[in-house]
């Protein structure tokens, strides 16, 4: 990638910012008063703790060791008192609470480390993904968690860089994270709200397969895009062609880009554009190539927009955009 050398100075500025802090408060009230501790290890096939469990030393990647270490005491007891509460309760043993319990506590916890890369990548776009996930229960191994790749989404410094618009913000992941949890977005782990949409949509573009990939990403940007932006659904490429200049600066090259981004959704929803089949092998056909180099520029386009709309909002401390009229003496 061109940009390569770019996308790996992002990840280590991420990762000098996540050492440096070395702990933050999760987003759910799950933990009580209970903190993440961050730590992060440059050699992680090192680590005695995953013996059998992970071994990428002759992987041509390199990889580090991202670890989050919360007390989950409070999550256990919070949960036991609900099962314990429950109508079906008399019907479960000790064995049968405790493992439910421990359970929801490693769901929270995975949920959270979600939400924590999910932000990562929203203030340093593409810098951070993970190949797999090792739960511990008191340093027993206890379950995994699902990879979590989202370096397609650098695609949007490459397109803003490509088309000198719009420009990024670069909050810290600190101020993303702190902005986050007090937007209550994605607290209970669906998007509510327009910000809360947005959110959630762009976790759609993330993967748990490092090269999967969907025609439905640009819609899903798209919504993103709509649920901060558009009152009702007429002229919505207008209100977003009128409304992101006046957050994110003028367009004063490539004007054309963002409506024709537009243009292409309208045309591929409407059946007007010929669309290779799910399991085609022939992907060296013009025909292939050409829808799939037309939607990475439109994805590409419109993800650079909400990303940096997101930036914008992480900085100025807004939950949503709200726009009015003037009349011009």
């Amino acid at each position: 990638m061109k940009f390569e050398p770019a996308q790996r100075q992002a990840q280590e500025k991420l990762i000098e910012e996540l050492r440096d802090l070395g702990q933050i408060s999760p987003n759910s009230n799950d933990f009580g008063s209970s903190a993440f501790r961050i730590s992060i290890t440059d050699s992680p096939h090192e680590l005695l703790s995953l013996n059998g469990l992970w071994d990428k030393s002759n992987s041509v990647r390199e990889y580090r060791f991202l670890s989050l270490e919360i007390d989950g005491r409070h999550c256990i007891e919070h949960s036991s008192q609900e099962i314990t509460n429950s109508p079906d309760q008399s019907k479960l043993t000790e064995a049968n609470i405790s493992s439910l319990t421990k359970d929801f506590a490693l769901t929270s916890v995975r949920h959270e480390a979600y939400q924590i890369l999910l932000m990562a990548n929203i203030s340093y776009p593409g810098s951070i993904s993970t190949e797999q996930g090792v739960c511990f229960v008191d340093d027993t191994p206890a379950g995994e968690a699902d990879p979590f790749f989202a370096e397609n989404l650098f695609g949007a410094v490459y397109a803003a860089v490509h088309l000198g618009w719009p420009k990024f913000f670069n909050p810290t992941f600190q101020q993303a994270w702190n902005w986050m949890r007090s937007s209550d977005a994605i607290q209970i782990g669906v998007g509510v709200g327009p910000l809360g949409r947005s959110l959630a949509a762009l976790s759609h573009l993330t993967t748990s397969h490092t090269r999967e990939s969907s025609s439905l990403d640009l819609v899903w940007i798209l919504l993103g895009l709509e649920s901060l932006y558009s009152k009702g659904n007429l002229g919505l490429k207008e209100q977003l062609l009128v409304k992101t200049e006046i957050i994110l600066g003028p367009r004063t090259e490539n004007k054309k880009a963002l409506g024709m981004v537009y243009d292409f959704r309208s045309r591929l929803l409407h059946g007007d554009i010929d669309i290779p089949t799910r399991f085609t092998e022939y992907d060296g056909a013009d025909k292939f190539e050409e829808f799939h180099d037309d939607l990475a520029k439109s994805s590409e386009i419109s993800l650079a927009v909400l990303i940096a709309t997101l930036q914008w909002m992480i900085i100025n401390n807004r939950y949503s955009l709200n726009f009015s009229y003037n009349i011009t003496p």
